[in-house]
């Protein structure tokens, strides 16, 4: 058997594996792009839910702040729950410190008389500083700091320039409750 020398053409080969060649360099650099878009399309999401995810742990840190407070409020009412039962028995028997705001007819001073059941303790000026004068009226009758404490507030509101005078004794009455911790303050207008 002869064998035939055959001339092997590779052109047409060539040009096929060119073209295929080129299609996929063509389009493997619009899929690099494509690619590139992607990658930073989800780089985006990804801090954006970094973000949202740092807003909810601050969120929930918050939370448990506010819930450690309340669990330690809720604590110390247990712990102060027979100071609190004794203050509501005097309270009830009518034995708790009150403070009557009163005005002489003729007069344009205000006092402020401190009484406890039927007995008068002390007189406070309005204008001398009530935030301190109360605590220390509630030292005198034998509390001391931390102690629950119940104030009665007591004025007319049908007197002329009530209102005024108010505000200021209820302002010093807040700070003394901030000051006291467990001062207790409720008000009573007795106008008709």
């Amino acid at each position: 058997m002869k064998y035939r020398d055959t001339p092997l053409d590779f052109t047409s080969l060539l040009d096929i594996v060119l073209i295929i060649l080129f299609f996929f360099v063509l389009y493997g650099s619009f899929d690099a792009g494509r690619a590139e878009e992607e990658a930073q399309a989800a780089r985006a999401e990804y801090e954006e839910k970094l973000a949202d995810l740092d807003a909810e742990q601050n969120r929930l840190d918050a939370e448990r702040d506010r819930m450690d407070a309340e669990w330690d409020r809720l604590a110390g009412l247990d712990k102060n729950a027979a100071g609190n039962q004794r203050a509501l028995e005097a309270f009830g028997r009518g034995d708790s410190l009150s403070l009557i705001l009163m005005k002489e007819d003729d007069s344009p001073d205000w006092t402020l008389n401190a009484v406890r059941g039927e007995n008068p303790v002390g007189q406070i000026i309005p204008g001398e500083e009530i935030s301190e004068a109360v605590p220390a009226l509630l030292r005198a009758l034998g509390l001391t700091d931390g102690d629950t404490a119940l104030v009665t507030f007591v004025y007319d509101g049908s007197v002329l320039g009530t209102h005024l005078i108010c505000q200021n004794v209820l302002s010093g009455l807040e700070k003394a409750q901030a000051a006291w911790g467990n001062l207790y303050v409720n008000t009573i207008n007795i106008s008709r």
